[in-house]
């Protein structure tokens, strides 16, 4: 070994193997314009998944918080160069695909370091002057909202997200994020108009009772939609059967203290919720 090189003496030639220091590893995949790969390894490394990794420190929040930074610059780099090389000419679904190469990994790598006020604040700006780019950066939350990946968002981005969605009659998909979500993550008035529009019982319910432990209200409006269906009808709908019946679901997680839809334990207005179902 000499000077951090190995020189391995082979039947056919010498061959030397190099020790790169991990910022080096790093550069190396910029040069080559794969700042993506470059995400990914400095996400094992920040994982402790790496292994042999040369040049950190040993105090683990420190080494934490210079890959962090690290990945923030990866991140704004391959945002440059996506913008930058838009493809012009060609079908929207080129176009899509070129957004998608890239915008879920710098999403995943916001999240997996935690680094949400970057994910919400540059990286929304950045990709909102594009239309597609922004079209996909919003998709992209709904899986990482189901999979529990994000449980708080920013506002208007969730604003934006409930627009488009609503703007593709994508209702279920609203109300899932919705249930998911604490309530700090959006305009609670845009939330609850966008439930009572299109009949969105759980996320009116889990609104109501999350934000202002008000269980009544949900209660009252449904009951009086099933009192006018079964009015002279023999035979209901469906749609009305499975309303009566998450009415009895949302009463039984009420009085036992649960979150509804979710039947999670309800630390916060537990008690409350009980009794304004049993007394208004």
């Amino acid at each position: 070994m000499y000077q951090g090189q190995i020189v391995l003496l082979g039947n056919n030639g010498v061959f030397v193997a190099s020790l790169r220091m991990w910022f080096e590893r790093v550069e190396r995949l910029v040069s080559k314009e794969k700042e993506l790969e470059a995400i990914k390894f400095v996400l094992d490394i920040y994982s402790g998944q790496a292994k042999g990794v040369l040049g950190l420190t040993r105090d683990a929040q420190e080494r934490r918080g210079i890959l962090r930074r690290q990945v923030r610059s990866l991140i704004q780099t391959a945002i440059d160069r996506c913008l930058k090389s838009v493809p012009v000419h060609g079908k929207i679904d080129i176009l899509k695909e070129h957004f998608e190469a890239v915008i879920p990994v710098c999403m995943e790598a916001c999240t997996a370091t935690g680094d949400y006020e970057f994910l919400f604040g540059s990286l929304y700006d950045r990709f909102s002057l594009d239309v597609m780019a922004r079209s996909v950066y919003l998709q992209c939350l709904e899986p990482m909202i189901l999979n529990d990946d994000l449980d708080d968002l920013s506002p208007g981005v969730f604003k934006d997200f409930i627009e488009l969605y609503e703007s593709r009659d994508q209702f279920v998909s609203i109300e899932a994020c919705v249930v998911r979500l604490k309530v700090s993550s959006f305009d609670i008035h845009q939330v609850v108009g966008v439930c009572r529009q299109y009949d969105l019982f759980d996320g009116l319910a889990y609104v109501f009772t999350t934000a202002f432990a008000d269980a009544r209200t949900p209660l009252e409006e449904y009951l009086l939609r099933l009192r006018r269906e079964m009015r002279g009808k023999p035979n209901l709908p469906d749609e009305i059967v499975a309303l009566g019946n998450k009415l009895i679901v949302y009463l039984s997680c009420c009085l036992n203290g649960l979150t509804y839809p979710s039947g999670l334990p309800n630390d916060t207005h537990a008690s409350a919720i009980a009794l304004d179902v049993r007394f208004g």
